[in-house]
């Protein structure tokens, strides 16, 4: 598949348009009531924000101008396509435009605890929490017509993120050992992802019909466990996820050649699955 990314004028793509730096407004409000606990609400808009049009492209029930007007962004870039070439369908163009606009609300809260039990130790605990959304409420148009923003290109700026992340933390010491456990909840994500090779040839590289890939929420646990020699020394061995927590596979029919198993547009929690470290600290 052909991909191009241009701007021009005479490549029978819409005329590209001067791409300005974003505006933003943020409107944030805070309470803050000593040591327990932290809140703070918030909203942030973007107005004509940088997106990439990715709608550009292929054929559509067997029309392929969208095809050939791509061809014909990469010949006025001074690409060569073979003599006879016919296969438009995977042939794409996209360029980058001031294309939509967002809101994003949300509710941030924090709250900590401290408890000492003299000799038997000190316990820290730490709740956190993020709620979030949003929103687009401007889709601009090109000269054709036509959004800027298809649903995959909507969702990646929309619903690639999680609405929610929850972190809970403790913090344990005695003597010269201290434990640290964190327990993250992080939300669903909800992608609409294009149709690949594996597809049927109707919605294949589709840029109007997509599939729905929903994340479900996941937990990731984190523990480290230390010991302190002196006031220089500390050793620790730890894992980031211990029990190796990974996404959900997406479907065969969008993932590109069945290489890419893993939906790498969700901002969710990573594919890498667990870390497992020992770690020595000098302070000097």
């Amino acid at each position: 598949m052909l991909i191009a990314v241009v701007q021009q004028r005479n490549s029978g793509l819409p005329s590209g348009k001067i791409t300005l730096p974003r505006r933003s407004s943020t409107v944030h409000a805070k309470r803050c009531l000593a040591y327990f606990p932290h809140d703070g609400l918030y909203q942030i808009n973007l107005r004509d924000r940088i997106v990439e049009d990715s709608n550009y492209g292929g054929c559509n029930k067997g029309d392929c101008s969208e095809g050939e007007n791509a061809a014909a962004a990469f010949k006025s870039l001074g690409v060569a396509l073979p003599a006879g070439f016919t296969g438009y369908s995977d042939v794409f163009a996209s360029y980058l435009a001031n294309g939509g606009s967002t809101r994003t609300q949300g509710l941030d809260i924090k709250a900590d605890y401290a408890f000492h039990f003299h000799k038997y130790g000190n316990l820290f605990l730490t709740m956190a929490l993020d709620l979030n959304r949003t929103r687009l409420h401007h889709n601009g148009t090109d000269a054709l017509g036509e959004n800027y923003l298809n649903l995959h290109d909507i969702t990646s700026i929309t619903t690639d993120y999680p609405r929610s992340k929850i972190i809970l933390n403790a913090f344990y010491t005695v003597g010269n050992w201290d434990i640290n456990i964190r327990q993250t909840r992080y939300g669903q994500t909800t992608d609409m992802m294009t149709y690949q090779d594996w597809a049927p040839s109707s919605v294949r590289y589709s840029t109007t019909q997509f599939d729905q890939f929903i994340q479900s929420p996941r937990w990731l646990t984190d523990i480290e466990i230390g010991y302190r020699f002196n006031s220089k020394w500390h050793l620790a061995v730890g894992a980031n996820n211990v029990f190796n927590v990974r996404p959900r596979l997406v479907p065969a029919a969008a993932a590109y050649l069945g290489a890419m198993p893993y939906d790498n547009r969700a901002s969710q929690i990573p594919f890498t699955g667990g870390y497992y470290y020992g770690r020595l600290n000098a302070s000097f």
